[in-house]
């Protein structure tokens, strides 16, 4: 019992993913714990039954410059798509920008949930990193 347990990071860096306001979608390939076997090991979770769910991401990324004035976090799921962080990551320039933020989500049995990351006001020029800082994690709530 309890439902499904989840918990990933990420394995390789992911060069030039985003940066002109292009949606990316995260993978996640190390798995911490897979409680369920829900995770698809790349950007995917499947909810095996319907109910509430507890989704945390997050995302370390690097390579802005002054001009990227815009970097949003978003859990996406069947049902809806939810904005967990908006940030503007010029601060950060030269050196590493994490963000991230959880929701309770509602999903039904066979629901997807991914992560994506958008940085905009220039090119395709941020990286996102591969440390456990790039992570996305749930659980079942009930």
């Amino acid at each position: 019992g309890g439902g499904p347990v989840f918990s990933v990071y990420g394995t390789a860096a992911q060069s030039n993913a985003t940066g002109d306001g292009t949606v990316f979608t995260v993978v996640f390939g190390t798995e911490v714990t897979n409680v369920g076997s829900d995770f698809d090991g790349t950007s995917t979770f499947t909810a095996d039954e319907a109910g509430s769910f507890i989704l945390n991401a997050g995302v370390s990324a690097y390579g802005g410059t002054t001009s990227h004035t815009n970097a949003q976090l978003t859990i996406v799921t069947s049902n809806r798509s939810y904005e967990v962080s908006r940030d503007n990551p010029k601060d950060a320039i030269g050196t590493s920008y994490t963000t991230r933020g959880s929701v309770i989500a509602d999903m039904d049995e066979g629901d997807t949930a991914t992560v994506t990351f958008t940085v905009s006001g220039s090119t395709i020029t941020v990286d996102i990193d591969n440390d456990p800082r790039t992570g996305f994690t749930g659980f079942f709530l009930g």
